[in-house]
Protein backbone atom coordinates (compact mmCIF):
# COMPACT_ATOMS: atom_id res chain seq x y z
CA UNK A 1 0.00 0.00 0.00
CA UNK A 2 1.04 3.48 -0.74
CA UNK A 3 2.72 5.47 2.39
CA UNK A 4 0.26 7.71 4.20
CA UNK A 5 2.40 10.87 2.88
CA UNK A 6 1.08 11.75 -0.75
CA UNK A 7 2.96 14.00 -2.40
CA UNK A 8 1.43 16.70 -5.20
CA UNK A 9 1.84 19.04 -7.83
CA UNK A 10 0.50 20.76 -11.06
CA UNK A 11 2.17 18.18 -13.19
CA UNK A 12 3.79 14.80 -12.27
CA UNK A 13 6.69 14.02 -14.68
CA UNK A 14 7.73 10.18 -15.33
CA UNK A 15 11.22 9.98 -16.69
CA UNK A 16 14.23 12.40 -16.25
CA UNK A 17 15.84 11.96 -19.37
CA UNK A 18 15.99 14.92 -22.69
CA UNK A 19 12.01 14.96 -22.77
CA UNK A 20 10.99 14.60 -19.01
CA UNK A 21 13.64 17.26 -17.53
CA UNK A 22 13.28 19.84 -20.53
CA UNK A 23 9.50 19.79 -20.12
CA UNK A 24 9.85 20.50 -16.70
CA UNK A 25 11.93 23.15 -16.76
CA UNK A 26 9.78 24.83 -19.38
CA UNK A 27 6.06 24.40 -17.20
CA UNK A 28 8.59 25.39 -13.80
CA UNK A 29 9.81 28.69 -16.01
CA UNK A 30 6.34 29.35 -16.34
CA UNK A 31 5.17 29.62 -12.79
CA UNK A 32 3.67 25.91 -12.41
CA UNK A 33 4.67 23.07 -10.14
CA UNK A 34 6.24 20.25 -11.15
CA UNK A 35 7.20 17.01 -9.58
CA UNK A 36 9.72 14.39 -11.94
CA UNK A 37 9.74 10.93 -10.94
CA UNK A 38 13.31 9.25 -11.72
CA UNK A 39 13.30 5.47 -11.66
CA UNK A 40 17.26 5.59 -11.00
CA UNK A 41 20.38 7.29 -8.95
CA UNK A 42 21.47 10.87 -9.31
CA UNK A 43 25.25 10.44 -9.98
CA UNK A 44 27.48 13.43 -10.75
CA UNK A 45 29.47 13.04 -14.29
CA UNK A 46 33.13 13.10 -12.77
CA UNK A 47 31.69 9.67 -11.38
CA UNK A 48 30.41 8.71 -14.41
CA UNK A 49 33.98 9.88 -16.83
CA UNK A 50 36.36 7.87 -13.74
CA UNK A 51 34.33 4.36 -14.40
CA UNK A 52 35.00 5.32 -18.10
CA UNK A 53 38.70 5.70 -17.70
CA UNK A 54 38.81 2.37 -15.67
CA UNK A 55 36.76 0.21 -18.61
CA UNK A 56 39.11 -2.14 -20.54
CA UNK A 57 36.19 -2.34 -23.20
CA UNK A 58 36.32 1.23 -23.77
CA UNK A 59 33.16 0.75 -26.29
CA UNK A 60 30.81 -0.47 -23.77
CA UNK A 61 28.22 2.45 -24.23
CA UNK A 62 26.62 0.48 -21.11
CA UNK A 63 29.53 0.37 -18.83
CA UNK A 64 30.78 3.53 -17.30
CA UNK A 65 26.65 3.59 -15.96
CA UNK A 66 26.03 0.57 -13.77
CA UNK A 67 22.66 0.09 -13.10
CA UNK A 68 21.23 -0.14 -9.80
CA UNK A 69 19.27 -3.28 -8.72
CA UNK A 70 15.53 -1.71 -8.01
CA UNK A 71 16.18 0.13 -11.75
CA UNK A 72 17.59 -2.16 -14.43
CA UNK A 73 18.10 -1.55 -17.45
CA UNK A 74 20.19 -3.39 -20.63
CA UNK A 75 23.75 -3.94 -19.74
CA UNK A 76 24.78 -4.12 -23.43
CA UNK A 77 23.52 -3.99 -27.16
CA UNK A 78 25.12 -6.86 -28.62
CA UNK A 79 23.57 -9.74 -26.82
CA UNK A 80 20.61 -11.27 -24.82
CA UNK A 81 19.75 -10.67 -21.24
CA UNK A 82 17.67 -11.02 -18.54
CA UNK A 83 16.69 -7.85 -18.08
CA UNK A 84 14.90 -6.96 -21.89
CA UNK A 85 13.20 -9.99 -23.63
CA UNK A 86 12.06 -9.19 -26.81
CA UNK A 87 10.33 -11.53 -29.35
CA UNK A 88 8.99 -11.81 -32.91
CA UNK A 89 10.95 -11.90 -36.23
CA UNK A 90 14.47 -10.52 -35.58
CA UNK A 91 13.99 -10.13 -32.18
CA UNK A 92 17.89 -10.30 -31.44
CA UNK A 93 18.54 -7.68 -33.57
CA UNK A 94 16.38 -5.92 -31.78
CA UNK A 95 18.60 -5.32 -28.46
CA UNK A 96 18.69 -1.88 -26.93
CA UNK A 97 20.35 0.11 -24.40
CA UNK A 98 19.10 3.17 -22.34
CA UNK A 99 19.55 4.06 -19.06
CA UNK A 100 17.53 4.51 -16.17
CA UNK A 101 18.64 7.21 -14.48
CA UNK A 102 18.91 10.62 -13.71
CA UNK A 103 19.04 12.64 -16.90
CA UNK A 104 18.52 9.41 -19.18
CA UNK A 105 20.04 7.92 -22.10
CA UNK A 106 21.33 11.19 -23.55
CA UNK A 107 24.38 10.32 -21.12
CA UNK A 108 25.65 8.34 -23.98
CA UNK A 109 24.14 9.17 -26.82
CA UNK A 110 25.58 10.52 -30.15
CA UNK A 111 24.71 14.09 -29.99
CA UNK A 112 23.35 13.94 -33.56
CA UNK A 113 20.68 16.61 -33.84
CA UNK A 114 18.98 16.14 -37.59
CA UNK A 115 15.60 17.66 -38.10
CA UNK A 116 13.75 15.36 -40.41
CA UNK A 117 12.63 16.56 -43.98
CA UNK A 118 9.39 17.94 -45.17
CA UNK A 119 9.17 14.32 -47.11
CA UNK A 120 8.85 12.25 -43.73
CA UNK A 121 6.15 13.78 -43.28
CA UNK A 122 4.49 13.00 -46.39
CA UNK A 123 4.94 9.54 -47.04
CA UNK A 124 1.85 8.37 -48.54
CA UNK A 125 1.11 11.71 -50.65
CA UNK A 126 4.53 11.61 -51.87
CA UNK A 127 5.21 8.27 -52.67
CA UNK A 128 1.81 6.47 -51.95
CA UNK A 129 3.61 4.37 -48.79
CA UNK A 130 2.49 4.69 -45.11
CA UNK A 131 0.45 7.69 -43.97
CA UNK A 132 1.00 11.08 -44.15
CA UNK A 133 1.56 13.22 -40.59
CA UNK A 134 -1.20 14.99 -39.27
CA UNK A 135 1.47 17.62 -39.20
CA UNK A 136 4.10 18.82 -41.44
CA UNK A 137 7.56 20.30 -41.41
CA UNK A 138 6.46 23.57 -41.09
CA UNK A 139 4.47 23.19 -38.10
CA UNK A 140 7.30 21.67 -36.33
CA UNK A 141 9.90 23.96 -37.52
CA UNK A 142 9.85 26.60 -34.22
CA UNK A 143 9.97 23.35 -32.46
CA UNK A 144 13.01 22.14 -33.73
CA UNK A 145 14.79 25.65 -33.05
CA UNK A 146 13.62 25.94 -29.77
CA UNK A 147 15.40 22.32 -29.09
CA UNK A 148 18.29 23.28 -30.59
CA UNK A 149 18.86 26.33 -28.63
CA UNK A 150 18.02 24.14 -25.42
CA UNK A 151 20.90 21.80 -26.51
CA UNK A 152 23.42 23.91 -27.99
CA UNK A 153 23.31 22.30 -31.40
CA UNK A 154 26.23 23.59 -33.79
CA UNK A 155 25.75 23.27 -37.90
CA UNK A 156 26.78 24.67 -41.12
CA UNK A 157 25.55 28.03 -42.33
CA UNK A 158 22.29 26.75 -43.87
CA UNK A 159 23.09 29.67 -46.78
CA UNK A 160 25.99 27.81 -47.75
CA UNK A 161 25.31 23.58 -47.32
CA UNK A 162 21.62 22.46 -47.75
CA UNK A 163 21.07 19.74 -45.40
CA UNK A 164 16.97 19.04 -46.99
CA UNK A 165 15.29 20.91 -43.41
CA UNK A 166 14.57 24.56 -43.93
CA UNK A 167 15.50 26.72 -41.46
CA UNK A 168 13.83 30.25 -40.57
CA UNK A 169 17.20 30.84 -38.56
CA UNK A 170 20.94 29.83 -38.27
CA UNK A 171 22.05 27.38 -36.41
CA UNK A 172 22.87 28.57 -32.53
CA UNK A 173 26.50 27.35 -33.00
CA UNK A 174 29.02 27.02 -35.69
CA UNK A 175 29.55 23.42 -37.32
CA UNK A 176 32.30 21.87 -35.88
CA UNK A 177 35.25 22.01 -38.10
CA UNK A 178 36.08 18.97 -40.86
CA UNK A 179 38.87 16.52 -39.59
CA UNK A 180 41.86 16.11 -41.81
CA UNK A 181 40.66 12.71 -42.64
CA UNK A 182 37.20 13.61 -43.40
CA UNK A 183 38.59 16.47 -45.79
CA UNK A 184 40.69 13.72 -47.38
CA UNK A 185 37.30 11.91 -48.00
CA UNK A 186 35.56 15.37 -48.99
CA UNK A 187 37.86 15.60 -51.79
CA UNK A 188 37.51 11.65 -52.80
CA UNK A 189 33.87 11.98 -53.24
CA UNK A 190 33.70 15.33 -54.60
CA UNK A 191 36.03 14.53 -57.31
CA UNK A 192 34.35 11.02 -58.14
CA UNK A 193 31.11 10.11 -57.35
CA UNK A 194 27.53 12.82 -57.41
CA UNK A 195 27.43 12.53 -53.31
CA UNK A 196 28.81 15.54 -51.04
CA UNK A 197 30.37 15.24 -47.52
CA UNK A 198 28.27 17.54 -45.29
CA UNK A 199 28.72 18.59 -41.83
CA UNK A 200 26.53 16.50 -39.00
CA UNK A 201 24.26 18.85 -36.99
CA UNK A 202 25.64 18.01 -33.71
CA UNK A 203 24.62 19.16 -29.79
CA UNK A 204 28.18 19.52 -28.99
CA UNK A 205 30.15 23.18 -28.75
CA UNK A 206 31.79 24.86 -31.11
CA UNK A 207 32.10 27.49 -28.21
CA UNK A 208 31.17 28.21 -24.80
CA UNK A 209 27.49 27.98 -24.51
CA UNK A 210 25.02 27.26 -21.79
CA UNK A 211 27.87 26.64 -18.80
CA UNK A 212 29.67 24.07 -21.01
CA UNK A 213 32.68 24.21 -22.56
CA UNK A 214 33.97 24.35 -25.62
CA UNK A 215 34.85 20.64 -27.82
CA UNK A 216 38.34 19.22 -27.57
CA UNK A 217 37.73 16.80 -29.93
CA UNK A 218 38.71 13.95 -28.50
CA UNK A 219 36.56 11.57 -30.26
CA UNK A 220 34.68 10.30 -27.55
CA UNK A 221 31.15 11.17 -27.51
CA UNK A 222 30.02 8.09 -26.90
CA UNK A 223 29.84 6.40 -23.93
CA UNK A 224 30.44 10.18 -22.21
CA UNK A 225 32.02 13.12 -23.31
CA UNK A 226 34.99 13.73 -20.94
CA UNK A 227 34.82 17.31 -20.26
CA UNK A 228 30.80 17.88 -21.05
CA UNK A 229 31.17 19.66 -23.91
CA UNK A 230 27.82 17.49 -25.28
CA UNK A 231 24.52 18.13 -23.71
CA UNK A 232 23.01 15.49 -22.44
CA UNK A 233 19.91 15.37 -20.26
CA UNK A 234 21.42 16.19 -16.59
CA UNK A 235 21.55 20.07 -18.00
CA UNK A 236 17.85 20.06 -18.03
CA UNK A 237 17.60 18.66 -15.07
CA UNK A 238 20.12 21.79 -13.37
CA UNK A 239 17.93 24.37 -15.29
CA UNK A 240 14.75 22.80 -14.26
CA UNK A 241 15.92 22.79 -10.77
CA UNK A 242 16.65 26.13 -10.34
CA UNK A 243 13.35 27.13 -11.63
CA UNK A 244 11.46 25.48 -8.75
CA UNK A 245 10.84 21.51 -10.30
CA UNK A 246 11.15 19.03 -7.85
CA UNK A 247 13.13 15.48 -8.83
CA UNK A 248 12.86 12.31 -6.54
CA UNK A 249 15.36 10.04 -7.73
CA UNK A 250 15.43 6.17 -7.04
CA UNK A 251 11.39 6.43 -7.84
CA UNK A 252 10.30 3.21 -9.42
CA UNK A 253 7.05 4.50 -10.95
CA UNK A 254 4.87 1.15 -11.09
CA UNK A 255 1.32 2.23 -11.18
CA UNK A 256 -0.61 4.66 -13.11
CA UNK A 257 -3.95 5.31 -10.86
CA UNK A 258 -6.95 6.12 -12.87
CA UNK A 259 -11.05 7.74 -11.98
CA UNK A 260 -12.99 5.21 -12.42
CA UNK A 261 -15.40 7.10 -13.60
CA UNK A 262 -14.09 8.82 -16.50
CA UNK A 263 -10.72 7.15 -16.92
CA UNK A 264 -8.52 10.53 -15.92
CA UNK A 265 -5.15 9.87 -14.34
CA UNK A 266 -5.45 11.27 -10.54
CA UNK A 267 -2.07 9.83 -9.51
CA UNK A 268 0.82 7.66 -9.87
CA UNK A 269 2.24 5.11 -7.20
CA UNK A 270 6.40 4.22 -7.01
CA UNK A 271 8.53 2.30 -4.85
CA UNK A 272 11.29 3.54 -3.22
CA UNK A 273 14.73 1.41 -3.09
CA UNK A 274 13.37 -0.08 0.18
CA UNK A 275 10.38 -1.64 -1.56
CA UNK A 276 8.09 1.52 -0.04
CA UNK A 277 5.48 2.44 -1.77
CA UNK A 278 4.26 6.07 -2.30
CA UNK A 279 1.46 7.99 -3.77
CA UNK A 280 2.09 11.02 -5.90
CA UNK A 281 -1.13 13.29 -7.58
CA UNK A 282 -1.22 16.23 -9.96
CA UNK A 283 -3.26 17.92 -12.53
CA UNK A 284 -1.54 16.12 -15.32
CA UNK A 285 0.92 13.66 -16.07
CA UNK A 286 3.48 12.93 -18.59
CA UNK A 287 5.11 9.51 -19.19
CA UNK A 288 8.23 9.97 -20.60
CA UNK A 289 10.43 7.14 -19.45
CA UNK A 290 11.76 5.95 -22.55
CA UNK A 291 10.08 4.03 -25.26
CA UNK A 292 10.11 0.61 -23.77
CA UNK A 293 10.08 1.79 -19.58
CA UNK A 294 6.68 4.10 -20.51
CA UNK A 295 4.72 1.18 -22.88
CA UNK A 296 5.73 -1.72 -20.05
CA UNK A 297 4.52 1.21 -16.97
CA UNK A 298 1.35 1.40 -19.51
CA UNK A 299 0.38 -2.26 -19.83
CA UNK A 300 1.44 -3.22 -16.25
CA UNK A 301 -1.47 -0.47 -15.16
CA UNK A 302 -4.26 -2.68 -16.51
CA UNK A 303 -7.05 -2.40 -14.83
CA UNK A 304 -10.89 -3.60 -15.31
CA UNK A 305 -12.11 -0.80 -16.97
CA UNK A 306 -8.68 -1.45 -19.31
CA UNK A 307 -7.87 -4.67 -19.32
CA UNK A 308 -5.03 -4.20 -21.97
CA UNK A 309 -3.30 -1.92 -20.24
CA UNK A 310 -3.66 2.54 -20.11
CA UNK A 311 -3.80 4.03 -23.18
CA UNK A 312 -4.21 0.49 -25.52
CA UNK A 313 -7.33 0.79 -27.23
CA UNK A 314 -5.95 -0.08 -30.56
CA UNK A 315 -3.94 -2.87 -28.92
CA UNK A 316 -0.16 -1.47 -30.11
CA UNK A 317 1.32 -0.41 -27.23
CA UNK A 318 4.80 -1.79 -26.66
CA UNK A 319 4.41 -3.43 -30.29
CA UNK A 320 5.97 -2.92 -33.31
CA UNK A 321 8.79 -1.14 -32.45
CA UNK A 322 11.44 0.15 -34.56
CA UNK A 323 15.07 1.03 -34.18
CA UNK A 324 17.89 1.76 -36.61
CA UNK A 325 18.98 -0.47 -38.91
CA UNK A 326 22.00 -3.45 -37.81
CA UNK A 327 24.87 -5.17 -39.32
CA UNK A 328 26.45 -7.88 -38.07
CA UNK A 329 29.73 -7.03 -36.50
CA UNK A 330 30.40 -4.04 -33.41
CA UNK A 331 31.32 -0.79 -35.55
CA UNK A 332 31.96 1.99 -33.84
CA UNK A 333 32.16 5.64 -34.93
CA UNK A 334 35.78 5.28 -34.44
CA UNK A 335 36.74 2.52 -37.06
Amino acid sequence: MPSEQTLSADVVIVGSGVAGASIANELARAGISVIVLEAGPRVDRQHFVENFRNLENKPSYQGPFPAVPWARHPPNQMTPNDYLHTSGPNAEAYQQVYLRMMGGTTWHWAGCAWRYLPSDFELKTRYGQGRDWALKYEDLEPFYYQAEVMMGVCGPDPAKEDLGSPRKQPYPMEALPISYAAQQFRKLIDEKTPWRVVHEPQARNTRPYDSRPTCEGHNNCMPICPIGAMYNGSYSVYHAEAAGAKFIPNAVVYKIERDSANKRVTGVQYYDPEKNSHRVTGKYFVIAAHCIETAKLLLVSADEQSPDGVANSSGHVGAEHDGPYRRAGDVHQWR
